[in-house]
């Protein structure tokens, strides 16, 4: 069976909620355990650049996913991402948002090659296409 965000898998001691994340790939999905504080944010939000610069990248879906995972900032104490370290902050939520909308807003970008435009933040990179001029949200 596929999932689609919402599912609750109870796992004796801890229940896992299915998150929908699109964005940086279309059904990519992260898992969160509410009543621990624990996300599981695969590849979503890690410390290190977050890719943005592929065809199947979805840069509205990608704001609209951390505007959702921004919101639950507050809720979550660890995040353990799929990349570059064990865990990381969830301090680093809602200044993803921003920067990721700051992009979206047609910030101009650090570094341009063939590959990527590269916006670095502290913390952080958000890679879009060198194409990508930014549009309003």
């Amino acid at each position: 069976s596929t999932l689609h965000g919402g599912e609750r898998f109870d796992l004796g001691d801890r229940e896992i909620e299915v998150l929908f994340c699109p964005g940086h790939s279309p059904g990519l999905l992260a898992f969160i355990d509410e009543a621990n504080g624990v996300l599981f944010s695969t590849d979503v939000v890690y410390p290190g650049d977050l890719y943005a610069q592929f065809d199947d990248c979805d840069l509205g879906a990608y704001q609209s996913t951390l505007d959702s995972l921004a919101a639950m900032s507050e809720r979550v104490r660890t995040i353990h991402p799929s990349h570059n370290r064990d865990t990381m902050s969830a301090d680093l939520l809602i200044p993803m948002r921003d920067a990721f909308a700051e992009v979206m807003r047609g910030r101009s970008p650090d570094l341009v090659d063939h590959e990527a435009a590269m916006h670095q933040f502290e913390g952080f990179g958000i890679k879009v296409s060198p194409a990508f001029r930014g549009r309003r949200i």
